[in-house]
């Protein structure tokens, strides 16, 4: 019974995810940004259970450099890969084949995945598989891995058991001529590393050559690079010329990367994304999902259906069941869960059109645009990645930071990523937006600029301080071509974040909402529990009535502060506490209990405390386990705590003040 285990290996972007996902019926993430696999992946071959296919991270060569190429490197060796599938990105061939030189000297079978067929033939290149085959001595399949174009031809090279090792790359006698000048050892290690010495397949790197190719030795590292790429070029005589006609992306660039009107252009188009997904469309179906199944109904041809309160109400009554059951399931479960639930329309829209930017390239160019700004603050463009993904989630997020090269631009990238807002987060956003301001689209558009004040201005203050080492340096990044989203991954990316938060919603949040019930309708004093007659004196009450005074500067209640504590858990909780806490049960009422507490002012302070300081605990757990060292995970949380902790202050104080001045 044979076994096969491949390896999927290629260059950031070029489609491997997308080609695992298919081969294997598997739903990873997968973007038109580099960098979007941090880690190794298994999965069967779909159809044949003897073969395991590893997606790992995408590399531009096996060096020691940065931390997905290490991974990758050891994880070919490590995983005694059989074979590797090379997925190499049709649209630019030449840089891709660099990394194939070296794996074909891994001295395991290789075949090469020619990706994006479908649109080499589209703009004119001339591309000859089979004299790519002859050339570099593995098997060239072209594919399409968004359209399934070639698949049966690549599996069945994939799974073929007599395949031949393929053909290393050969240095001419010139190049070994110089190399031998610079050390002897160095040359021994190169016919090594090419298989003439016999050398042990279970080693399947040569570290001698890696050292010399990549760390030890410029002289030698820019032989062999120069020498790789006049190989290339010239085995690429015969079987590939490129279009020189002008791409549709290069006439879209001139205009969307342009030096004086790409960033206001990106400010204007995620303004235009937060109107559309949180102030107008995405608003409107929330209020229609909170009334209808929370609130009042909803007509249906003329006929109203009850909410689910009122569904569940009546059944208790007829099962009657105790007075407190009756309140825990309406006043706690459904109107804690159900309040945060009401803004998924919302979270959806929002991700449906973060992942068509992102899809399309258009958020790759803002990363190169943002780089030399970035550098100048401390972080670098690759820092762009997990930025975006913590618009999802920040546990991603955080985890996407292995990637950066620099251990100062990575820390100090965990520490102020989550200060964007989350998924979690866009239900504190809307409903403070609605409650105070009346869903006016610049308060989520103001809060998103809040979060990128914020990280450029810790970004910079971490730096001067040097908290987390030297400055950095930039980074080279690959612009990736325009592609039309694909519907299936657009799709796939909306729900994987949308059924995050909805398992939330039935795992933490459900529980929170029960305590926060129990917290708030119980007293505790010397003779034990009893029911709280008015909130104030209940054990909720009490405890955050301690901590008021920490608050009190920041225009905060304490129903706010036991919104913020319960909010360290999961951000969606800080909702529904204050739904339980004023009665919440449909956007058209409970509304006033809270502005009769605390003003427009005080509500923004609220908003923009809980989207600053520490994130859930997931977040920070992550945190923890990226950041190595626990006093550094702890440095994190508190300084978020306490930045969140200024700029709320600032906020209200002066706030207050103007509106002093100006009444």
């Amino acid at each position: 019974m044979i076994f096969l285990r491949i390896a999927l290996v290629g260059n950031p972007n070029c489609g491997k995810t997308s080609l695992f996902n298919a081969l294997t019926g598997a739903r990873e993430n997968v973007g038109n940004f580099p960098g979007i696999t941090v880690e190794v992946t298994a999965g069967k071959l779909l159809g044949r259970d003897r073969v395991t296919i590893f997606d790992l991270p995408g590399i531009y060569a096996l060096s020691p450099y940065s931390p997905e190429e290490r991974l990758a490197r050891d994880a070919i060796s490590d995983l005694k890969i059989d074979a590797i599938l090379n997925i190499v990105d049709g649209t630019n061939l030449q840089r891709n084949l660099y990394l194939t030189t070296q794996l074909l000297e891994l001295r395991v079978p290789v075949v090469i995945a020619v990706n994006m067929i479908d649109t080499i033939r589209k703009r004119g290149d001339y591309l000859n598989l089979q004299a790519l085959s002859n050339a570099f001595g593995a098997p060239a399949v072209g594919v399409s891995a968004t359209k399934g174009i070639g698949f049966g031809e690549l599996i069945r090279e994939m799974v073929s058991p007599n395949k031949k090792l393929p053909n290393p790359l050969r240095f001419s006698d010139e190049v070994e001529a110089v190399l031998a000048e610079i050390s002897n050892d160095r040359l021994i290690a190169i016919k090594t590393f090419n298989g003439d010495s016999g050398y042990p397949r279970t080693r399947l790197i040569n570290e001698k050559i890696a050292a010399i190719e990549f760390k030890n030795d410029d002289e030698a590292a820019a032989i062999l690079v120069a020498q790789r790429y006049a190989q290339i070029e010239r085995l690429l005589k015969t079987g590939y010329k490129k279009s020189e006609s002008r791409t549709p992306s290069h006439t879209v660039d001139a205009i969307l990367t342009h030096r004086v009107f790409a960033l206001p252009l990106f400010a204007a188009i995620m303004s235009l994304v937060y109107i559309f997904s949180v102030s107008t469309v995405g608003a409107s179906l929330s209020a229609l999902l909170t009334d209808g199944l929370f609130g009042d109904g909803m007509m249906v041809f003329g006929k109203v259906i009850p909410s689910l309160p009122s569904v569940a109400l009546a059944l208790l009554h007829v099962l009657n069941v105790r007075s407190w059951v009756i309140s825990l399931v309406i006043d706690g479960v459904l109107r804690g869960v159900g309040t945060v639930v009401g803004f998924v329309p919302q979270m959806m829209l929002l991700f449906f059109c973060l992942s068509i930017l992102e899809s399309t390239g258009y958020l790759a160019r803002i990363a190169f645009l943002l780089d030399g700004f970035f550098v100048r603050i401390g972080l670098t463009g690759q820092s762009f990645v997990p930025f975006l993904l913590s618009t999802g989630c920040g546990v991603p997020g955080v985890i996407a930071t292995r990637t950066i090269e620099s251990a100062a631009a990575r820390r100090t990238t965990i520490l102020t990523c989550t200060f964007l807002p989350c998924g979690a987060k866009i239900p504190v956003i809307a409903l403070i937006a609605g409650v105070f301001f009346g869903g006016k689209w610049w308060v989520a558009a103001s809060v998103y600029l809040i979060g990128i004040a914020s990280v450029c201005v810790s970004s910079l203050l971490l730096q001067k301080l040097r908290v987390f080492g030297k400055k950095n340096r930039s980074f080279l990044l690959e612009i990736p071509p325009y592609h039309l989203p694909s519907p299936m991954n657009v799709i796939r990316d909306v729900w994987r974040h949308t059924a995050s938060f909805l398992s939330r919603a039935a795992s933490v949040i459900f529980l929170s909402a029960i305590a926060v019930w129990f917290l708030s309708n119980y007293a505790l004093d010397k003779n034990g529990f009893r029911t709280a007659v008015f909130p104030d004196e209940s054990i909720l009450a009490a405890i955050a009535s301690k901590l008021v005074f920490l608050f009190a500067p920041l225009g905060f209640t304490w129903q706010m502060v036991a919104a913020t504590l319960t909010a360290f858990v999961a951000k969606e909780n800080a909702v529904s506490t204050l739904a339980i806490l004023f009665g919440f049960t449909s956007r058209a009422s409970g509304y006033h209990a809270l502005t009769a507490q605390c003003d427009a002012i005080g509500g923004y302070a609220f908003l923009i405390f809980n989207l600053l300081c520490a994130p859930c605990v997931a977040a920070m757990q992550a945190m923890r386990r990226e950041m190595g060292k626990l006093r550094n995970a702890l440095f994190c949380i508190a300084y978020q705590c306490l930045f969140a902790y200024a700029a709320a202050l600032l906020i209200y104080q002066v706030g207050t003040f103007l509106r002093i001045c100006f009444s």
